[in-house]
């Protein structure tokens, strides 16, 4: 069924429950089956749409062949699965957006929240709450995983304390990425939309035939939905996410940034303790991000917080030189936990026709 033109997506959406993670989003849908589980080594080839915003330097056929390449070699050696993809297609951001229906910004504009405003605050501390935990883990496990980088301590070892010392810290670092000045003459984050959560996030209810998507656009916002501790420690910014998607054979789609990975503005490098990557070692994080979004589309695999060997455990705020030197398969297997387990923490709706 295609949307008529309605205030909110939710409106086409009836009988459909959306439980969200920011970094993966899994949608839990009544009326609906979920999506299987890709089968081993029978994977189709993965399509490849790369959307370049006019804002930031453009990725180039070059550096989009190079992330593929280490990304498959990373889907072997972490997960022993052979994939393979075809030619990536590029298209403008500008474009990308023509694909959406009124009803799709305006669902994707009602999710936002306005950090400034102290309801908003209070709505995002809400919806960690319930969002949080999620994708496994308790919230000792995730006070561990986030304690040197919150902005105040959490009063004590309640989920509601942790969720209010967590929304405390996107807050500010959100304040930062509004007011640090792009090359541009204007604010990193404008309000044209395109580093909203929400607005990648729906692009899985349009038809785009696609299983992965590439980006040099900055996504750094906050929601009613989707919010997760790594994210909240990154003030909003997102490296990739993974959702339901009618136009992708696997009925997933996966989308990565490479923004917090090539950018070398003030907040981006203090997110990454100063330190400034080469272009060769920007391209294998980036495939590194990518394999873990794969692995949420692909197996279906959650977030082990408590092991630092997992390609599925995300990198702590923009530390992606330490997160990559840590990885170990041998030392998460499949099945090891939960988190690792296909299937067990993950479930995405089935939404294709």
């Amino acid at each position: 069924m295609r949307c008529s033109y309605l205030n909110s997506l939710k409106v086409c959406l009836i009988g459909i429950v959306l439980v969200f993670i920011h970094d993966s989003v899994f949608a839990q849908i009544g009326e609906t089956k979920t999506v299987a589980i890709p089968v081993g080594n029978n994977l189709p080839p993965l399509r490849v749409l790369v959307v370049n915003s006019e804002r930031f330097p453009p990725l180039g056929k070059g550096a989009v062949e190079k992330i593929i390449a280490t990304t498959t070699s990373l889907i072997q050696s972490h997960f022993g699965v052979s994939i393979s993809f075809i030619t990536p297609r590029f298209t403008s951001l500008e474009k990308l957006a023509t694909n959406l229906l009124p009803a799709h910004l305006a669902w994707a504009r009602s999710q936002t929240l306005d950090l400034s405003k102290a309801d908003d605050q209070a709505t995002l501390i809400q919806t960690m709450r319930k969002d949080l935990l999620e994708n496994g883990g308790t919230v000792q496990d995730l006070q561990r995983y986030s304690a040197p980088y919150l902005f105040k301590p959490p009063a004590n070892d309640t989920l509601d304390a942790f969720a209010d010392a967590l929304a405390y810290t996107q807050v500010g670092l959100m304040s930062e990425w509004r007011t640090q000045m792009h090359s541009d003459k204007k604010p990193l984050l404008v309000s044209d939309g395109f580093a909203e959560y929400s607005f990648w996030l729906v692009l899985g209810y349009t038809s785009l035939p696609y299983e992965i998507v590439i980006t040099n656009q900055l996504m750094a916002s906050a929601e009613k939905i989707a919010n997760s501790v790594h994210s909240a420690l990154r003030g909003g910014v997102t490296n990739g996410l993974t959702g339901s998607s009618r136009g992708s054979a696997s009925g997933t789609f996966s989308i990565l940034s490479v923004f917090p990975l090539v950018s070398d503005d003030p907040i981006t490098t203090k997110l990454r303790n100063g330190k400034i990557y080469s272009k060769a070692d920007s391209l294998t994080y980036a495939a590194a991000i990518l394999a873990h979004e794969l692995g949420h589309q692909l197996f279906h695999l959650g977030h082990p917080f408590n092991n630092p060997a997992c390609l599925m455990r995300p990198p702590l705020r923009l530390q992606f030189d330490d997160w990559y030197a840590q990885l170990d398969p041998q030392k998460c297997a499949m099945g090891s936990d939960d988190a690792m387990t296909p299937g067990r923490t993950v479930r995405y709706s089935e939404i294709r026709k």
